[in-house]
């Protein structure tokens, strides 16, 4: 059986990492004893402080599997930081810190036109990763079927 939580070998995470302005993250505490088990039992207060953004729950108690979880709302761009505490306040034994990174829900403005039927990968525009800008129309077959010569 694991012993009593201790905040060095506990854990906290968010699932994604990476947001829109807006999107919402999954924020896990698992706490562990300090021999690095996970607890099995429930109860432990936990407390977050975001450097920005929304927590639904910023304090509670563990679940029966040793965890505290809860969700983040993206409001800014920026880097979000944000720390979890064994406690109930920020006064507690530091768990640790993560880090999450909002983008621009925005990105770059897509064409609305699609590609023609060639079978060729439409090209990615520079910048955000997520915008792929589509271009369709400039190179037309209009002269099929002329002959040469």
């Amino acid at each position: 059986d694991p012993g009593d939580a201790a905040a060095g070998p506990s854990t906290v995470a968010a699932a994604p990492d990476s947001l829109a302005v807006g999107d919402t993250s999954t924020v896990t505490v698992q706490l562990r004893d300090s021999d690095g088990n996970a607890l099995t039992s429930g109860g432990d207060n936990v407390f977050l402080t975001s450097s920005t953004g929304d927590l639904g729950a910023t304090t509670g108690t563990t679940d029966a599997n040793g965890q505290f979880i809860t969700t983040f709302t993206s409001g800014d761009t920026g880097t979000v930081t944000i720390t979890a505490y064994l406690g109930t306040d920020a006064e507690g034994d530091p768990i640790g810190t993560l880090t999450i990174e909002v983008e621009d829900a925005e990105g770059t403005p897509q064409l609305s036109r699609s590609l023609p039927q060639t079978g060729m990968s439409p090209p990615v525009a520079a910048g955000s990763p997520s915008t792929v800008m589509r271009f369709a129309g400039l190179f037309r077959p209009e002269h099929e079927g002329l002959s040469h010569g």
